[in-house]
């Protein structure tokens, strides 16, 4: 854990915070501190030396004046919460501000967008007319030949039936994916994407057929990560209230919701999720507290 700003003004430190996620896209933690004085609040993050930006970060903290119009500028100042709502939020408004559209705020999460895009870009091919096409190159082997054709294997991941059906694991991956390669490291990220889109993918063809298409195996890969981590680093890993009961509601829905009529890839989440929760214990060993 370590320090980087405190103020007993509570305005100022959630001014630097919110400056500090603007330019550097990297979400701070901040912390009360009662004790003699109620006002004096402690602004901490999990980080280390070879964090990005750490360097910047410590300077801008031992420089900060709250009058200079640059800092004044960062986002409407908000107040000190225990839920998380604001903090994602903040993951959205950061990065759709004009001024985020740039290398140093992109290369953090480059995968979690490259894979967002993706998923984007396969889904208006499909929309503008090359459905057919799309789901004959990118299902997963149903036969001898195409057991040969490597990228099946993975292909179906970024396939998506319907609107919501993109909106909704788009939405989860680009949350809690971009926290996991922000805190993790891109290839980090990687290796969970490819590990849980492979395995998810052949213990759902394995149950169910080769008929089957979406990120959700990945998505419950990630949301699995992030649940076993935030329990060793919760200053790292912010989740929201209730996000175990939300993962438990939704495994067991997707065994409900043929009643009325919609299927899920009950086999590829819950597979999916496993493959999180191993992944995460093995990466644990990797952070500094």
């Amino acid at each position: 854990m370590q320090q980087v700003f405190a103020s007993q003004t509570e305005q100022i430190t959630l001014q630097f915070r919110d400056y500090i996620l603007k330019k550097y896209g990297v979400a701070l933690t901040l912390y009360a501190v009662p004790q003699d004085n109620p006002q004096h609040y402690l602004f901490v993050a999990f980080m280390e030396k070879d964090t990005p930006y750490f360097q910047q970060i410590m300077q801008a903290a031992e420089s900060f004046d709250p009058q200079d119009s640059a800092t004044q500028n960062s986002w409407e100042v908000g107040s000190i919460v225990e839920n998380t709502t604001d903090y994602y939020a903040s993951i959205f408004r950061k990065f759709f501000t004009k001024t985020t559209f740039s290398w140093e705020n992109i290369s953090p999460i480059k995968f979690t967008l490259f894979i967002t895009l993706l998923c984007f870009s396969v889904y208006i091919l499909e929309v503008i007319g090359f459905r057919e096409s799309i789901m004959q190159v990118f299902h997963y082997p149903t036969n001898t030949s195409e057991q040969e054709e490597w990228w099946r294997y993975i292909t179906p991941a970024l396939v998506h039936l319907s609107w919501w059906h993109l909106g909704f694991n788009l939405l989860f991956w680009w949350l809690f994916a971009g926290v996991i390669e922000r805190q993790c490291g891109t290839l980090q990220l990687i290796i969970l994407f490819f590990c849980s889109a492979l395995i998810s993918a052949m213990v759902e063809n394995y149950f169910s057929g080769p008929d089957f298409f979406g990120l959700s195996g990945v998505v419950y890969a990630v949301l699995g990560f992030v649940l076993i981590l935030n329990k060793f680093f919760p200053e790292r890993f912010i989740l929201p209230e209730g996000f175990f009961s939300m993962l438990i509601i939704g495994l067991i829905l997707g065994f409900a919701t043929p009643i009325i009529g919609i299927y899920t890839g009950n086999a590829a989440h819950i597979s999916g999720f496993v493959i999180g929760i191993f992944l995460a214990l093995m990466q644990k060993r990797h952070i500094k507290s």
